[in-house]
């Protein structure tokens, strides 16, 4: 857990994972990628594992299997809600033009 404003980006997550590994630190089979949260990401993870009926688990996994996975989990999950966002705006924008089109 860090403080916002921790610029975690590819370069920095390499640094982090590349001191992780040569200290032989968080490098056994039993554990999963580390994550690096901030206290905005905690909020939106808590949020879809209570409201959206996600696991916890499954959430950070998909993020690590992700073409994202150098990025923050908040990069992540913005991304990942944006089709849909982008779906639902298409779909009322088109159905604005199909009722001023049948007047």
């Amino acid at each position: 857990m860090i403080g916002e404003g921790f610029p975690l980006g590819p370069i920095t997550r390499t640094v982090i994972d590349y001191r992780l590994k040569e200290a032989e630190v968080l490098q056994a089979p039993e554990f999963r990628p580390l994550h690096i949260l901030g206290i905005y990401e905690l909020e939106l993870l808590e949020y879809a594992v209570t409201k959206g009926g996600c696991e916890l688990i499954e959430i950070l996994d998909a993020h690590m299997r992700s073409t994202m996975a150098q990025m923050n989990l908040r990069d992540f999950l913005s991304d990942h809600q944006r089709p849909q966002r982008q779906f639902l705006l298409w779909q009322r924008a088109l159905q604005i033009a199909t009722k001023s089109w049948a007047r």
